[in-house]
């Protein structure tokens, strides 16, 4: 577990302790948030901006177009991997009377004219540049991380809690820019690498013209329901900032030994969204990571509860240092 998710454990374990020292009358409100705001923890990250793309035009096949100013070509025949005769003539094209074949590598199923960018080309872009940065740390960078919980569902006692929990949280004002220098092992370890080879996983990756030239590239993830651990999870080939089930049934049960059973949970990423300026050869301009994490849980203590609560985790990352 990276120390980005430890900040996230404790607002969990939190929850449910705090709940049960107000309903059992063991301390007073007062005594709960001074020993909340006595608690350091590292941080965790996430964005309430989490717009949902997805790829319609992923897997398209016998897919038949001829855009307009073809200027008598043939149809340009394009057979990418996976696809099934997929027919196509590029737009612009005033050769007349030629025949042009193409078949993109690793185009996953999806139809792609000579120069477009499909997801899975986008993805690689991206994923190259990331595990690149990752593993040489060959930029510095600044990081910086923030966090917001909202909808937080504790029954009647919600309204006691939330400044509680807000104790744990690091805003957007209060949060300090984190500064890896070039080449230093901060700068690899701090890095999201990226390590994802199935592109089922990815909803959708798109890139956009900048006018200066760069590129804006935009993934967004499928939704992963309660992560388990690093092994399993395939957001974790993507972030570092994911809040696994095992290490918060483990903290629950070291340091909440109040909580007697652990009915139902949920720890739903939804649409995981990584957006990125990028240079035309693969250098970072500015990054960002964020994340929709919708929490639940019926958990049985004094009473059995239901919890709820929307935590928004950020991370962005600027000043690139090549």
């Amino acid at each position: 577990m990276s120390n980005s998710n430890i900040k996230v454990i404790a607002i969990i374990a939190t929850i449910v302790l705090v709940f049960t020292l107000i309903t059992s009358n063991a301390v007073s409100v007062a005594s709960v948030i001074f020993l909340a705001k006595g608690t350091t923890q590292t941080g965790t990250v996430a964005n309430t901006n989490n717009d949902v793309n997805v790829n319609t035009n992923n897997g398209a096949s016998n897919n038949t177009n001829t855009p307009a100013n073809n200027g008598g070509n043939t149809a340009a025949t394009q057979t990418p991997s996976g696809n099934t005769a997929a027919t196509q003539a590029p737009a612009g094209n005033n050769n007349s009377g030629n025949t042009a074949t193409t078949a993109p590598a690793g185009n996953g199923g999806n139809t792609a004219t000579a120069g477009e960018w499909d997801k899975a080309k986008v993805f690689d872009f991206y994923k190259n540049a990331a595990h690149d940065l990752a593993t040489t740390g060959k930029a510095g960078y600044n990081k910086i991380e923030w966090q917001v919980l909202e909808n937080l569902q504790v029954g009647s006692v919600g309204k006691i809690l939330q400044p509680v929990i807000d104790n744990f949280m690091t805003t957007k004002e209060e949060a300090e820019v984190q500064v890896q220098e070039k080449g230093s092992e901060d700068a690899k370890n701090r890095f999201p690498d990226c390590t994802l080879t199935d592109l089922s996983k990815v909803a959708s990756a798109t890139k956009k013209d900048l006018p200066n030239g760069n590129y804006e590239i935009t993934i967004i993830m499928q939704d992963e329901d309660t992560p388990m651990n690093e092994e399993s999870s395939f957001l974790a080939k993507v972030t570092s900032s994911v809040l696994f089930w095992e290490d918060i049934e483990r903290t629950i049960k070291e340091d909440v030994a109040v909580v007697s059973a652990i009915n139902s949970r949920s720890v739903n990423y939804k649409g995981y969204k990584i957006t990125a300026e990028m240079t035309q050869d693969g250098k970072f301009v500015t990054l960002g990571h964020y994340a929709t994490v919708d929490i639940k849980a019926n958990a049985k203590i004094v009473v059995t509860l239901d919890i709820g609560g929307t935590l928004y985790n950020n991370c962005e990352y600027t000043d690139f240092k090549y």
